[in-house]
C-alpha cells in the first residue's frame, strides 16, 4: 500500500527558484502545503500554474519569523495535512524526483519515525546559471546530514528559533533516527546577491534573539547560541541591526548579548 507523503515548503520571493524546484518536489511527493511569506515577485502565479488537487497554500506573516521562528512556521504548514508522513524542504532545494521510489521504499519499511537525509550545498557566485546535472556530476560540494523527514504526529513537532530540530516527547530526534539515502540539493547560494544578503540579515537577527531569550533555545545545537555567536559577533551584530533598522525592530547591543552568552 502506498503511503502518502506531503512536503511542507517554506517560501519567500523565491519565483526563480521554485520554477526549478517545485516541479521536482511535485514529482515525488503526494501534496504540496507551501508556507508562502508574503512573496510579491510574481510566486502566487507559479502557485496557480503548479499546484493542484490537494496541494495547499498556507499563508504566513514574515514577521513571525522574528518572534517566533522557523519552527513555528514549519509547525504551521504542517495544520493544513493529514497525511501520516511529512517531508519538510525550503524553496533552494532540488530533489531528483527519480529518488521518489527510494523515499517510498524507505517510508514503507521505516521502524523510525524521523529520518535523516543527506544535503549538498554547492558553492557558487550570486545569481549564476544553474547547472543540476553538472553540478551532481562534480560539484563542488559540501554533504551535511539533517532530519527532514517525519512522521506526522501530534507529539513530533520542530523547536527552535533557528537552525531548528524535530522533537518529540522524549526531546530532540538526533540520535534515534534512521537514515535515508534522499540527497537534497541546496541550492542557496545561486541566489541573487541581494536575496543572499537580506536572508543573511535575517538569520543574524534570530541567532542573536536566540542568545537573548533562552526558551528559543530548546532542542537546538547549543554550538548556535555559543560558539557561533562568538567567533562571529560583530558580523551578527552589524547584519542583525541591518534588519532591526529596515522594519523598527529594537537593536542589538553587544554587550548584552556578551553577557548572554558568558
Amino acid at each position: 500500500m502506498t503511503v502518502e507523503i506531503a512536503a511542507v515548503l517554506l517560501a519567500f520571493n523565491e519565483v526563480e527558484m521554485l520554477s526549478l524546484t517545485l516541479p521536482a518536489i511535485k514529482a515525488v511527493v503526494d501534496q504540496v502545503i507551501v508556507v508562502d511569506m508574503g512573496s510579491t515577485d510574481g510566486s502566487g502565479d507559479l502557485y496557480a500554474d503548479l499546484l493542484s488537487g490537494k496541494d495547499h497554500v498556507a499563508r504566513y506573516d514574515q514577521a513571525n519569523l522574528s518572534q517566533f521562528g522557523f519552527a513555528h512556521a514549519r509547525n504551521h504548514g504542517a495544520r493544513f495535512t493529514v497525511a501520516p508522513w511529512l517531508f519538510s524542504i525550503d524553496s533552494d532545494e532540488w530533489i531528483d524526483p527519480a529518488q521518489a521510489p527510494l523515499l517510498r521504499g524507505e517510508i514503507a519499511a521505516a521502524e523510525c519515525d524521523v529520518f535523516h537525509v543527506h544535503r549538498r550545498n554547492y558553492a557558487s557566485e550570486p545569481g549564476a546559471r544553474i547547472d543540476i546535472e553538472r553540478l551532481r556530476a562534480s560539484g563542488p560540494f559540501e554533504e551535511e546530514t539533517q532530519r527532514r523527514i517525519y512522521r506526522n504526529r501530534h507529539d513530533i513537532r520542530w523547536e527552535g528559533l533557528i537552525h531548528e530540530e524535530i522533537c518529540d516527547r522524549d526531546g530532540n530526534t538526533w540520535q534515534r533516527a534512521g537514515r535515508s539515502a534522499l540527497v537534497l540539493h541546496h541550492l542557496a547560494q545561486f541566489k541573487s546577491r541581494p536575496l543572499g544578503e537580506e536572508k543573511n540579515r535575517l538569520y543574524a537577527y534570530m541567532v542573536l534573539r536566540a542568545a537573548l531569550v533562552p526558551g528559543y533555545r530548546y532542542g537546538t545545537n547549543p554550538f548556535w547560541h555559543s560558539t557561533f555567536i562568538r567567533e562571529n559577533l560583530e558580523y551578527l551584530i552589524r547584519q542583525a541591526n541591518a534588519y532591526a533598522s529596515a522594519r523598527g525592530l529594537p537593536l542589538y547591543e553587544q554587550g548584552a548579548i556578551e553577557r548572554a552568552i558568558a
